[in-house]
């Protein structure tokens, strides 16, 4: 499961109707990552983990991930748990699982990830439990960025809009958008010291 969900956000920002939806799931995955860059915390569980030099990634319909040494049973992953891969090539990320076998996990995404036979590098597995505490605040980064930003400007190449005195500024995204200190300091709790 994400940081939030669609429905998660709706009903802590009091939304009715659906017409946000389609744009709160696209945004979700972008607040995932903005939160964990900001926290300097991946959310790891550390007790559910594998790291191999056997581990492949597979493209498909649904992708999967294989493990040439059957040890992802072993290692305690489970159906509907939240992955973190690290250290492929191509497919750092953030995937759920549909089902486990003891060489293979199945994941609920399609044609995402990319090819990578393995040997190539040792990939890490590590489960990812994010904390209940933190959706109340991922609400309402949410919240402001829907408020400070109009989601009509779907055309990256307009920068803003001016008609007489009135003019709207729209940022590149949500990774570029200014938080006020206020908001992001909820976060606290969950921020790590790293090294820059």
């Amino acid at each position: 499961m994400p940081i939030i969900t669609t429905a998660e956000v709706v009903t802590r920002l009091r939304i009715t109707g659906s017409d946000y939806n389609t744009y709160l799931s696209a945004i979700i995955p972008d607040v995932q990552e903005f939160v964990m860059n900001l926290c300097n915390n991946r959310f790891h569980q550390k007790t559910v983990y594998i790291s191999a030099s056997s581990i492949a990634c597979v493209k498909g319909a649904p992708d999967t991930i294989a493990d040439s040494n059957s040890k992802f049973v072993e290692a305690y992953f489970a159906a509907g748990m939240d992955i973190d891969i690290q250290d492929t090539l191509n497919n750092n990320s953030i995937k759920v699982i549909a089902t486990v076998a003891a060489g293979t996990l199945t994941l609920t995404s399609t044609n995402e990830l990319i090819d990578e036979v393995e040997g190539l590098t040792t990939v890490t597995i590590t489960r990812v439990v994010f904390p209940v505490g933190i959706k109340l605040a991922v609400a309402k980064l949410i919240k402001y960025y829907i408020e400070t930003n109009s989601i009509l400007a779907t055309d990256k190449d307009i920068k803003s809009v001016r008609i007489g005195e009135f003019e709207e500024t729209y940022s590149d995204g949500f990774a570029n958008t200014e938080f006020p200190q206020s908001l992001l300091s909820e976060f606290s709790p969950w921020m790590r010291v790293g090294l820059v």
